[in-house]
């Protein structure tokens, strides 16, 4: 999909993010909350890990947000998919519309949900004047509506500290299928940010659970649910790590209680940057 057929079709303006902070400040609330006593019997019977004392709480930082002149947020319903699901198209992002990433390959989340169109789109685009593109390509996606993870191929462009960058989730009935406005989308904003000196030294030793937690205390969204969507899926049948991922969905900054409840699926083999593009 080019960026000529993305200006046409979707009217959405994008801009540089005006900068609200950054990474040295004070922490802000969020991170490590202590779970009461009763929380750390497994009705299942399995052996807890001692890591899951800790809750992993999520709180945007203040002064950041997508403008209102960015992606932010948006969605496109369509009748085009025969969406079969109650709950459209959806990112995984805070209600701020802006994930903070450390990462320079992050992971991506949305939930795809269960319609006549079998195959998805991503692109990701930088927010400045020029638009350029990062990384592009389309993929077959499962039959089961759920949430599904997208990862930056190793070998594209790495997401740069203080760029934002805008990314869309566009679905399409087959690997051909021009994409264009009958279609449904979601698109949102990320932005990489440094890691500062008390975040590297709390991911010192950390279980992964304690590092969700630190990547929480300091807002950093893709790391944060990355974290305990991997291990969700390592320990599918483990009650409290479900909770722990339904309440970060839950959760006043979150505010994606409608499709905490959905499982994760397997998903997506991305192509390589070259062939992709």
């Amino acid at each position: 999909m080019s960026i000529e057929k993305i200006c046409l079709h979707l009217p959405i303006s994008l801009a540089v993010l005006a900068l609200g902070g950054t990474m040295g400040d004070p922490v802000w609330a969020g991170g490590v909350d202590r779970l009461p006593s009763e929380h750390l019997e497994l009705q299942s019977g399995e052996r807890h890990l001692d890591d899951l004392a800790y809750q992993v709480v999520f709180e945007s930082p203040p002064g950041r947000s997508a403008p209102s002149n960015s992606v932010g947020g948006g969605t496109r319903s369509s009748q085009v998919c025969n969406n079969r699901s109650t709950i459209g198209l959806t990112l995984l992002l805070p209600q701020t519309g802006l994930g903070l990433t450390v990462d320079s390959h992050p992971a991506f989340f949305v939930y795809v949900p269960d319609s006549d169109c079998n195959y998805a789109e991503f692109s990701l685009f930088e927010e400045d004047g020029d638009q350029e593109i990062v990384y592009e390509t389309r993929f077959s996606i499962p039959n089961a509506p759920g949430i599904v993870k997208v990862e930056l191929p190793e070998d594209s462009p790495s997401l740069e500290v203080g760029q934002n960058y805008s990314w869309y989730v566009s679905l399409a009935l087959d690997e051909s299928s021009e994409i264009d406005v009958r279609f449904p989308f979601a698109a949102g904003t990320i932005e990489r940010v440094e890691a500062d000196s008390e975040l590297i030294g709390d991911l010192e030793n950390a279980t992964p659970l304690e590092q969700a937690a630190a990547y929480g205390t300091k807002g950093v969204w893709h790391e944060t649910i990355a974290i305990l969507a991997e291990l969700l899926e390592s320990q599918p049948n483990n009650i409290e790590l479900q909770k722990q991922w339904e309440d970060l969905l839950q959760s006043e900054d979150v505010g994606l209680a409608t499709i905490a409840g959905e499982p994760i699926v397997e998903c997506c083999n991305l192509e390589s940057s070259d062939e992709a593009l």
